[in-house]
């Protein structure tokens, strides 16, 4: 049997839910990344079991990326 991670349904749905919230958050020293980050919450929950390895992966997309809103 395969250890590998999938992501369900209902972890799409919810960030695409969340997705809809990216220009909440946005400024012009990230952009978007900090809705970016916040939509993906539940991809990160589903694909990294320790919180070290969550907070890593949260920390890796809140870094600048160039958006126009």
């Amino acid at each position: 049997m395969s250890d590998k991670k999938q992501l369900t349904a209902a972890d799409i749905r919810s960030t695409y839910w969340r997705s809809t919230f990216l220009l909440g958050s946005f400024n012009f020293e990230r952009m978007q990344s900090m809705g970016f980050a916040v939509s993906m919450i539940p991809a990160i929950k589903r694909l990294y079991s320790t919180k070290e390895d969550q907070a890593a992966a949260l920390k890796r997309h809140l870094e600048f990326f160039n958006t126009q809103p």
